[in-house]
Order: C-alpha cells, then structure tokens, then sequence
C-alpha cells in the first residue's frame, strides 16, 4: 500500500498539546496527526485508501487533487462505500492563494499544499462516525470538549441528532451562519452535501476556528455517504497556537522577512516544491503546467522582492525538499534554479512579469 512521505516520528505522544514547544520539529507533529488518524481508524475497521499524486488527474473538476473526496468519487458514483468505511491522509494544493500574492498586507489564512484527512463510510453509520470522530478529539488529540463547537444548521435533524446521540449536545451552535455556509458542493451532478463544521478554540487568536466538516452526501434525495474532513496543518495550527499554519512546516530563510511578504514567499516556495516532486514541469499546456510556471515565475519575483540571491534560494529550496520529502529521489531543487535563471535571463519578459505583479499588488 502507498503510504503518504512521512519521516518516522522520533517521539509518540497521544497528546499534541504537549509538542507546543520549539525543539519539536514542526514536521514531527504532522507525521504524529496522521499516524494517530490513520491508527485509530484502522482500528475501528476501516481500509485505508492508498493516496494519489496531486497531479493524477482521476477527477475532472480539477486540476490539482484538492481534497481526499476526489479519490473517494468512484465510490459515490457506484454507490458502494467499502465495509465499515475507508480512511486516508492525501496531499493535496489548492491554488486559490494566487490571487492573494498580488494583494498588499493580505495574507491568506490557509496554505496552497496541505494534507486532507478524511474517512467516507455508509450513510447508515452517521451516528457512529459522528461518535467515532468526537472520540478521536476528546481522546487521541485530548481536546478538552467545552473548547470544540459544532456550527450546525436546526433543519438538519439526522446531524443535530447524531452529535447528540454523541453526548455533544452542548457543543452545538445553531443557525448562526448563513445557510450556503452548510452546504457542499462536490461536483458531480446531482450530488450534494449537508454538513456541520467542528470549531476548535485557538488559544492564540481568542476564538474557536473551523478546522473541518462531517458531511452527509447525498444523490438526489437519498442519504448515500458521511465524510469526515479536515487538514492536518490547519489542525496542528490550531491546537497548539501557532501564528500561521505554514509553521506546521520545516521551512527555514524567510524568518527576518516582513510578515506580508514572508508568508506569501513560504507559501509559493512550499507550493512549487511539491508539484515538482510530483513530477509536475512548467510548460504553456496544459493548464496545470501554466499554473506551476506562474508559481516558479512568482518565486523569482519574491526573490528580486527580498535581494535574495540565487544561492540562498537554491539552499532553502534544497533544505525544505529533504525535510518534507525525506525519500525524494532526485534534487528538483537544481530543475526550479533553472528555470528561474532561463526566465530572468529573458529581460523583457520578466521585467513585464513583473511590472504588472507590482501594478496589482
């Protein structure tokens, strides 16, 4: 079975609030989410889905692998969820964030490259999913109950009575949102979901923030399915206060950069990254080539941004590929340095790339 590119976790505790201290590396407390999710799961019975590559291409609607639902397709359209149900950990990069690196001061809250977890079983197995999940929080992750929220819609009867089968009734926060907030798209035709997102308190911004959903999906008008989703990172950021999810990384260079700027430079270092590891090069066609090469070409605009030189990026580069991806096979790092030089090498090119970066931000 293909198992996600994790370094083996030195140290195994069960609560993560313990990791909240600066000589645990970031990259240990992702690797320890996982494995308690995909542990306690297979415990309970459920197959864990081999992950695919962000590039695969199984799902239409998309050019990048967003989410763990995209894999989890085929057994919506045949309407046959496996016994119990599945589980998986999928890395996954929404490029919603390209249109944030070119507005000034705005930082988005999520990263482009990120883990999903999730698990799909039978609709039949709400209650139970809704219990088994509340238990993972309360008992794997040690969330204390009264620092969890469950924003639900009243008319969803079958979910408001799931959590509180699950003894969650006090957790629920009601109608406070408006209604499409309930709602998933999934695009397929005629298929829906109606959901609930659970909110964690973050210690650090003084507020409970959604960090995933329980969907019940369904076709038509009949119940099919429940997901369970959230991503690791957002989890981990979450739990244990950090100031921005992108610090569930190992990315190291960019410390001293003013706030704006560096997280806009991580995200697109972290980005570029991962899709050349996936095997993924710039080329005009098709879309998802163009898409990396605008990434590269905007890592050379941070570069000339920050005075950075080409060796100091081409060092962070190469640190943050072993630290992520500890069994890659071959440095893409030199691939990415290549392009950018080709591409500053083209003066009036990249000086018009530029020059209209700088006219929109």
């Amino acid at each position: 079975m293909v198992k996600p590119d994790l370094p083996t976790p030195i140290i195994t505790r069960n609560n993560l609030n313990q990791f909240n201290t600066n000589n645990i590396d970031p990259r240990e407390k992702m690797s320890s989410l996982i494995n308690l999710f995909l542990e306690f799961y297979r415990a309970k019975g459920y197959f864990e889905q081999e992950y695919v590559k962000i590039t695969a291409g199984i799902d239409p609607t998309v050019h990048f692998i967003g989410s763990h639902i995209s894999v989890y397709k085929k057994y919506l359209i045949k309407a046959k969820i496996p016994d119990i149900g599945c589980c998986m950990a999928q890395k996954c990069i929404r490029n919603h964030n390209l249109n944030n690196y070119l507005k000034k001061n705005q930082i988005s809250k999520y990263s482009s490259y990120f883990y999903s977890l999730g698990l799909l079983t039978s609709s039949k197995r709400l209650d139970m999913a809704c219990a088994e999940f509340f238990e993972f929080l309360t008992t794997k992750l040690m969330i204390n109950p009264n620092n969890i929220k469950l924003r639900i819609l009243s008319k969803d009867e079958s979910l408001v009575q799931a959590c509180i089968k699950a003894g969650m009734q006090n957790n629920l926060e009601l109608d406070t949102k408006p209604n499409i907030y309930y709602t998933h798209k999934l695009g397929m035709v005629d298929y829906i979901g109606h959901s609930f997102n659970f909110a964690i308190w973050d210690e650090k911004l003084k507020e409970f923030s959604d960090v995933g959903n329980i969907i019940l999906i369904k076709h038509k008008n009949d119940d099919i399915a429940v997901e369970v989703a959230f991503g690791a990172g957002i989890m981990i950021k979450t739990i244990l206060g950090l100031d921005h999810v992108l610090d569930c990384y190992t990315l190291q260079g960019l410390e001293n950069q003013e706030t704006s700027l560096r997280r806009k430079f991580e995200d697109v270092i972290i980005t570029t990254v991962a899709l050349y590891e996936d095997g993924l090069r710039p080329k005009n066609s098709p879309t998802k080539n163009r898409i990396l090469g605008t990434y590269v070409k905007l890592l050379s605009y941070f570069r000339k941004k920050t005075n950075m030189s080409i060796m100091d990026l081409s060092n962070i580069l190469s640190c943050f590929l072993y630290k992520e991806f500890p069994t890659a096979t071959q440095d893409v790092t030199k691939d990415i340095i290549k392009y950018i030089i080709n591409f500053e090498k083209k003066t009036i090119i990249s000086t018009e790339f530029y020059k209209k970066i700088e006219s929109i931000s």
